[in-house]
């Protein structure tokens, strides 16, 4: 966890390529997939919570977690509105946070990139529990 401390400590916003949000890039996504516009939305290594903004006014219930303890102190003075959390992915299906919760949207742009095999599969399984079916909506 020391790493990614680390980072987001000695690296501002603008230094960090996945920071911002680009509104076109989830608008094209949401028209091309028939993406629900509201719901619960989990997303996996928020960082800095630039997300929850967006997703809140669109009207989604909004999760984000990382690794980071100071990413997310930085994502929780975003928004009021948000639930923010410490968490490996790995070990996503022992969060208490989301426990019994199930998402219309789990967004994941630059982290499960990082986990070998093994770990991934831990990963999709810890997930699998909060997915909720296109045949709810």
């Amino acid at each position: 966890m020391s790493y990614w401390d680390n980072f987001y400590k000695n690296n501002t916003p603008e230094m960090t390529p996945w920071t911002g949000i680009q509104s076109i890039f989830f608008e094209n996504l949401w028209k091309k997939f028939d993406l629900p516009r509201s719901g619960n939305f989990l997303d996996v290594g928020c960082g800095r919570g630039d997300k929850s903004v967006y997703f809140s006014e669109m009207g989604f219930n909004f999760w984000g977690f990382d690794i980071s303890q100071t990413a997310i102190e930085e994502a929780q003075k975003k928004s009021a509105k948000s639930i923010f959390f410490v968490q490996d992915a790995i070990n996503i299906g022992l969060s208490k946070e989301i426990d019994g919760i199930k998402f219309d949207i789990i967004l994941d742009l630059v982290t499960s990139q990082f986990l070998d095999k093994d770990a991934k599969k831990n990963y999709l399984a810890g997930l699998k529990n909060h997915i909720k079916s296109k045949e709810t909506y």
